[in-house]
């Protein structure tokens, strides 16, 4: 299950991605910096933003900018433990899917790709679908039309292709 948030004033927004199968979930929080009181982000200056993790197996609190810095490697790998390994797996298995929606494809640059950039960093082109006839449409998902269904899609759109 994915849920993004953002508050009104666009200073905080929240990604999270919930296992059904683990019960588990594994979330980032993004605020802009000086918004929130928190001991871990009070060295954090604008325009950088503070970035928290939340996993099964604890949080972590740093600036965006130390995920390009000196400690990167080290705030990925702690990243990287948060969350079980069951879930570190679904996690990654989501790599192929996400670029192939507008609405999912937000997950990747300033969440997941921070964690697991070679899994995620690579900037992909969402493609647009084909448009097919509510038939074949259909048939793709195990579902074929009756054959008085395919005659009435014909006489109202035409014959469909091969």
């Amino acid at each position: 299950m994915f849920v993004s948030t953002q508050d009104a004033s666009s200073r905080r927004s929240e990604e999270s991605i919930r296992s059904l199968d683990e019960g588990e979930t594994f979330a980032r929080r993004l605020v802009l910096a000086g918004v929130e009181r928190e001991p871990a982000c009070r060295e954090v200056r604008a325009p950088d933003a503070c970035v928290f993790f939340d996993g099964r197996n604890g949080s972590l609190a740093a600036s965006l900018a130390a995920f390009s810095g000196e400690k990167a490697a080290s705030l990925r790998g702690q990243a990287a433990a948060l969350p079980s390994e069951a879930m570190r797996r679904r996690l990654v298995s989501l790599a192929p899917l996400l670029p192939r929606t507008q609405e999912l494809s937000i997950y990747r640059p300033d969440f997941l790709a921070l964690v697991w950039p070679e899994a995620f960093g690579a900037r992909k082109a969402l493609a647009p679908g084909t448009r097919t006839p509510g038939c074949a449409f259909d048939a793709d998902f195990g579902f074929p039309c009756s054959a008085a269904e395919r005659a009435r899609e014909a006489k109202r759109f035409g014959p469909s292709p091969p």
